[in-house]
Formats: structure tokens, C-alpha cells, sequence
């Protein structure tokens, strides 16, 4: 059975205060159906966010969001398989 890809974005208070609703309209906007685009509580991550993690064919997290990168990650990340690493959060 495949797994199930998805796009995970905070939610939560401080990430909703840096625009996380935002985020999470533009991935569901430009994410194809395929991948699920789903709003979640804290991920731990506050003072890093909006916070999105991807769960395409690993696991990669992105930090500091804002929604001018959302169409790039979905372009190089969730199509061509490319992560956006000078996107990505280094935990």
C-alpha cells in the first residue's frame, strides 16, 4: 500500500500570528490532489514558524514561511521532487 503524501502547516497560535493561515490556503491552492494538504496543532517548532512539514518521499521541514515560497516549494519540491534546502529548517 502507498504511502499517503502530505503537507503538514501549524496551526497554532504563533505560527497563525506569522501568517500560517495564509500558508495554509496558498498549499491548498497550488498543491496537486494527489498530496493531502492538511492544517495541524504545534509542531514544536514556536518562534520557527510558520512551520510545514512535507512527507513526499522523506520527511523535510521548512521554517519562517511566508506565502511567496509556497509556489516554489510545490514547483521544485512536491513536483520534481527537488527539496528547497535554502528553505528548509535544520533542526
Amino acid at each position: 500500500m502507498p504511502i499517503e503524501q502530505r503537507v503538514l502547516i501549524c496551526q497554532n497560535t504563533t505560527c497563525r500570528k506569522s501568517g500560517a493561515q495564509l500558508v495554509l490556503r496558498e498549499f491548498q491552492r497550488l498543491t496537486p490532489t494527489h498530496i493531502t494538504v492538511k492544517g495541524v496543532g504545534c509542531l514544536g517548532e514556536c518562534g520557527n514558524g510558520p512551520m510545514a512539514v512535507v512527507l513526499v518521499s522523506d520527511v523535510v521541514w521548512y521554517s519562517h514561511l511566508q506565502i511567496k515560497a509556497v509556489p516554489i516549494i510545490v514547483e521544485r519540491h512536491l513536483l520534481k521532487g527537488e527539496p528547497v534546502t535554502s528553505m528548509q529548517y535544520k533542526k
